[in-house]
C-alpha cells in the first residue's frame, strides 16, 4: 500500500502536461485509492522517487559479498612493498 505523505503546509506548485489516456489511468487508480488526482500522483511520485534514491545510495550484496566484505574488514591483507614506499613517498611530498 502506499506511503500517505503528511500534511504540510503546501508552499510549492507543480504543473505537467498529460494525455486523456495518462489522466483517465491516475484518475481511475485515484479513484480506486480514495484518493484525489493531485494526491495520488503526488503520493506515487514521492514514493517512487524514494525507491529511485534508496537504490542509488544503498548498496546491497549477497550473502557470500557480506561474508567475503567482513573477513576482508577483520583480516586485511598486507600492504605490499609498492603501496608502502607509494604511501611513504606521499608523506614527504606533503612535509
Amino acid at each position: 500500500m502506499a506511503m500517505m505523505l503528511e500534511p504540510q503546509v503546501k508552499q510549492e506548485r507543480f504543473n505537467a502536461r498529460l494525455s486523456e489516456e495518462q489522466k483517465a489511468i491516475l484518475q481511475r487508480a485515484a479513484d480506486l485509492q480514495g484518493m484525489s488526482l493531485s494526491d495520488f500522483v503526488l503520493s506515487s511520485a514521492h514514493d517512487e522517487a524514494l525507491r529511485i534514491i534508496e537504490a542509488h545510495e544503498i548498496i546491497r550484496l549477497s550473502k557470500r559479498d557480506s561474508e567475503a566484505f567482513l573477513q576482508a574488514l577483520e583480516s586485511p591483507p598486507a600492504a605490499s612493498q609498492h603501496v608502502i614506499e607509494r604511501f611513504a613517498k606521499a608523506g614527504k611530498n606533503r612535509a
